[in-house]
């Protein structure tokens, strides 16, 4: 489960990296998984006006 949650966080972060990028290009489309497993994909959200992605960590050892 571990290894899922690091392999979806570096994906995410990857996506995000590339969209900084892109400026106001467009990007393809992905899915992920949400906390309770089910799965979400960016062009069922076309109608959105925006869209939030929250990367938690219940396990994280930093501390602010």
């Amino acid at each position: 489960m571990k290894k899922l949650y690091c392999m979806s966080l570096l994906l995410l972060s990857t996506l995000i990296m590339v969209q900084a990028n892109a400026g106001a290009g467009r990007i393809g489309n992905f899915a992920l998984l949400d906390h309770e497993g089910n799965s979400h994909q960016l062009r069922k959200y076309g109608d959105s006006p925006a869209i939030v992605l929250i990367s938690t960590s219940a396990s994280c050892l930093e501390i602010i």
